[in-house]
């Protein structure tokens, strides 16, 4: 048995949800007012004969306890799981390779922390205590942050060492050089301990306090530590993030250490990179605005343009949000809402936010939507004086703009645009006409009558052959037969198809993942698929889906019967009961019909 499906037969999800909602008691069910969205008759209902809830208002959405958690506390599937353990009073066992290696790494980074900060205090601290109070930095925030100071010699490893540690170990965690002889990785440069969401010390950063290359220079890639996936300052913001839902990103470590001695709370850095996949993911499940703040000389600007260029992908056709079902992200809905500050000429925010606290907070409620600014980049790009100028700032401008769904808004930038280019309305309108970019393709969805019942270990294996499908032979998304994460009843199957869809690569996917989830990835990627044509392939995932489909349907008909026979279902579940049944009339129909080879969207 899995670690989910205890928790689930431990955690009564009627006990569990009714410390979030006040629920009432509705024939053999439950019901209350949404906690997802606003009304005032009850569609809210928990069902608990099958454990699940569904809301038959404006959400039409449902679950199991591990959803509705998910949701309600704005969780991933590995604190989610966390979390209910907690509650059900369940140890969780350690499922992840290398668990045992990756506590060993932190806590040696741990040891060099208080090493660092040992150092720091000390006699040999003084010079650099000094550089921190001519940066204005409080004692309060060299203790808050963690502050360190690393000898100009191999000291730290002698004394790890002598702790316990291995070589080895420091070798893994970053500590020391990987290659020729052993030797400090950091050496006479303020340290920047750097903690992840979860407050784990997985590296450091550190800049340099005399001549030495490169002037700041953080822990190499190791099992725990990427830079790319990682925020200076998230595990202090997070919960300032949460409240605000707002995520203000800087560039380097003085620049977070100053906003929050200022109060800014829900500030974080990007360490230097550009803004990555990552990072951007690790952010939008807090917060739904991101406002991007680097330095305002002409490389800050450079620098803001290509983390906007480079990492939201916003002119490539290969996007970071790509859907694997061939839909670019110019028609994804799931973008952040991202805003650029534009700080003063000469200024980063380190020195705006100490010497004028008032102006920083004028320069984050001014920021700019990110598609104006980049608009106004990109034209500036250009030499729209001339026509072969502006003919190329359109076609760089233009998917952007039709990318937005908001019909006014699209209207307002596509204005904005025709200003910037010093051109009339109906002339852009014009010469726009072939970089159009359609709407989403609405995905027919198809079933196949001939499903039987499913016990739980069929449904496991008819969503895990599925997965293996899609996973072995990605191109069969392209299909025009769609499925949604709905039809997944496993919670570790429905999270795996979320993320699939925003991946390019297996890697990626792995990296995406909550790490409690990764060994049930990995068992998929070791399914034996049994040998096949394209073709037979193709009908097979069709018939999956259809299955998957139609068995989710039956779930949805039956409880919605149950509550019209108890007399409490509201006007809207009724309506929702009805639809129900038309579709699954569809089904038969389609079913019954001549089996036709699919083809892949083009």
């Amino acid at each position: 048995m899995s670690q989910s499906q205890e928790i689930k037969d431990r955690v009564d999800i009627v006990d569990f949800i009714s410390s979030h909602v006040q629920l009432m008691q509705s024939g053999r069910n439950f019901k209350a007012l949404c906690p997802f969205h606003s009304e005032n008759t009850a569609s809210f209902f928990v069902f608990p004969e099958r454990q699940s809830w569904r809301c038959f208002g404006s959400c039409a959405s449902g679950g199991d306890v591990f959803t509705f958690v998910m949701r309600k506390e704005n969780l991933g599937f590995g604190e989610a799981l966390r979390h209910l353990a907690d509650h059900a009073g369940i140890q969780i066992t350690n499922t992840v390779p290398k668990v045992e290696e990756d506590d060993a790494l932190i806590q040696a980074n741990e040891a060099a922390c208080i090493f660092f900060q040992s150092l720091l205090q000390s006699n040999k601290g003084a010079p650099t205590l000094e550089y921190l109070k001519a940066r204005q930095v409080a004692a309060e925030s060299i203790a808050t942050f963690e502050l360190g100071l690393s000898p100009a010699q191999n000291e730290l490893s002698q004394h790890l060492v002598t702790k316990g540690f291995t070589m080895e170990n420091l070798k893994d965690a970053g500590l020391v050089n990987r290659s020729g002889s052993m030797q400090d990785t950091f050496k006479n440069r303020l340290i920047f301990p750097i903690r992840d969401a979860n407050k784990r010390l997985v590296g450091f950063g550190g800049r340099a306090l005399g001549q030495s290359q490169p002037k700041y220079l953080n822990t190499p890639k190791t099992p725990i530590f990427e830079k790319g996936s990682i925020l200076y300052g998230l595990d202090k913001a997070k919960q300032n993030i949460q409240q605000d839902k707002t995520a203000i990103i800087v560039e380097g470590y003085m620049d977070v250490i100053a906003c929050h001695e200022q109060g800014t709370m829900n500030v974080v850095a990007s360490m230097g990179t550009a803004i990555t996949e990552n990072q951007v993911s690790i952010l939008t499940k807090t917060a739904k605005n991101l406002i991007l703040a680097l330095d305002a000389d002409n490389a800050g600007r450079e620098a803001t343009y290509n983390n906007l260029e480079n990492s939201w992908k916003v002119f490539d056709k290969v996007a970071a949000f790509r859907s694997r079902r061939g839909v670019t992200i110019y028609q994804t809905t799931g973008r952040p809402n991202l805003k650029v500050a534009t700080l003063p000429s000469g200024s980063d925010p380190d020195q705006l936010v100490r010497s004028d606290i008032e102006k920083w907070g004028a320069v984050i409620s001014k920021s700019t939507p990110v598609v104006d600014y980049l608009l106004e980049q990109q034209v500036r790009r250009f030499d729209v004086e001339t026509s072969e100028g502006k003919l190329l700032a359109v076609e760089k401008v233009f998917p952007l703009i039709a990318s937005i769904n908001n019909t006014f808004e699209k209207d307002r930038c596509f204005k904005k645009l025709a200003d910037l280019l010093s051109v009339s309305e109906e002339l852009l309108k014009s010469s726009v006409s072939k970089f159009h970019t359609r709407s989403p393709r609405q995905y027919t969805r198809k079933r196949d009558s001939k499903s039987p019942a499913f016990t739980p270990a069929s449904t496991n294996t008819l969503e895990e052959y599925t997965l293996a499908l899609l996973l072995s032979h990605p191109e069969l998304q392209r299909l025009t037969t769609k499925l949604s994460e709905e039809y997944f009843d496993n919670i570790e199957n429905r999270a795996i198809f979320a993320k699939l869809s925003t991946c390019s690569t297996i890697s990626e996917l792995e990296e995406k993942l909550d790490t409690e989830i990764q060994p049930h990835l990995h068992k998929l990627l070791t399914k034996e698929i049994p040998p096949s044509t394209s073709s037979e392939r193709q009908q097979d995932y069709i018939i999956c889906a259809r299955r998957l489909e139609e068995r989710k349907l039956r779930q949805l008909l039956i409880t919605s019967t149950e509550l019209q026979t108890e007399e409490v279902g509201s006007v809207e579940q009724s309506k929702h009961s009805t639809n129900l049944s038309e579709r699954l009339r569809e089904v038969f129909k389609e079913a019954s019909a001549p089996r036709k080879k699919s083809k892949p969207n083009s």
